[in-house]
C-alpha cells in the first residue's frame, strides 16, 4: 500500500470510515473487501482470509449505487491492490408475504401436505428472485467497473478485483465472471 492516501472524500462517510480504519491500524493492507452488510456473509469472508491483513467494509448493497465508484476510486489511489465485492442475493427486495383475504382460510392439510403445483411456485418464485439479484449485482459492477481509475488499474499485474455472490438461503457463494457475465460455483482448485 503505499504511504499516502488519497485525499478523504468528505461527502462520502463510508470512504471517510474506510480511510480511519486504515490509519488507525498503521499496517499493511492486503485485501480489501466490500461486501453487502450480511454479518453472516461477512464472517465467512474474513475466515477464509484470516491469513491476510484484510479491511471489510460492510456497505448495504442498495448504496453501491451512489457510493460504490467512490470506494473503489479511493482504494485504487490508496494503493490497494487486492480488492474483493461480494453482492447479496438478498439485496433486492422480495415480494411481501401473501396475506390471506378477509374470510379466506386455508385448512391445516393444505399446510401439511401442499400441493406439487404450490411447491413448484415457491421454488420458481425463489429462482426468480435469486434471478433478479444476480442481474442487480451484474448491473451494479458493469456501471462502476466503467471508471478510469479501474480500467487503468486492472491492466497492472499487481492488482486484482474479484466479484463475489452470495446466496443466503443455501450459504454459498458464486463466482461473478466479469469478463462473460457468468456465474460459477466457487471450488477450490
Amino acid at each position: 500500500m503505499s504511504s499516502t492516501f488519497a485525499e478523504p472524500c468528505s461527502t462520502n462517510p463510508h470512504v471517510a470510515s474506510l480511510q480511519e480504519t486504515i490509519a488507525n491500524d498503521q499496517a499493511k493492507v492486503d485485501c480489501l473487501i466490500i461486501a453487502h452488510n450480511d454479518p453472516q456473509m461477512i464472517q465467512l469472508l474474513a475466515d477464509a482470509m484470516e491469513e491476510e491483513s484484510v479491511v471489510v467494509l460492510p456497505l448495504c448493497q442498495a448504496e453501491w449505487d451512489t457510493n460504490l465508484s467512490q470506494v473503489l476510486a479511493w482504494a485504487v489511489d490508496a494503493g490497494i491492490n487486492h480488492i474483493l465485492i461480494a453482492g447479496h442475493s438478498d439485496c433486492v427486495s422480495s415480494a411481501p408475504p401473501k396475506r390471506l383475504k378477509h374470510g379466506q382460510t386455508i385448512s391445516h392439510s393444505e399446510w401439511l401436505f401442499p400441493s406439487t403445483d404450490r411447491i413448484l411456485a415457491g421454488v420458481s418464485r425463489c429462482q426468480q428472485q435469486l434471478d433478479a439479484a444476480k442481474s442487480h449485482f451484474a448491473n451494479q459492477l458493469s456501471n462502476v467497473l466503467k471508471s478510469d481509475e479501474l480500467q487503468n488499474k486492472e491492466c497492472s499485474d499487481d492488482f486484482s478485483l474479484q466479484t463475489l455472490f452470495y446466496i443466503s438461503n443455501g450459504g454459498a457463494f458464486l463466482k461473478y465472471s466479469v469478463c462473460d457475465g457468468t456465474f460459477n460455483p466457487l471450488v477450490r482448485s
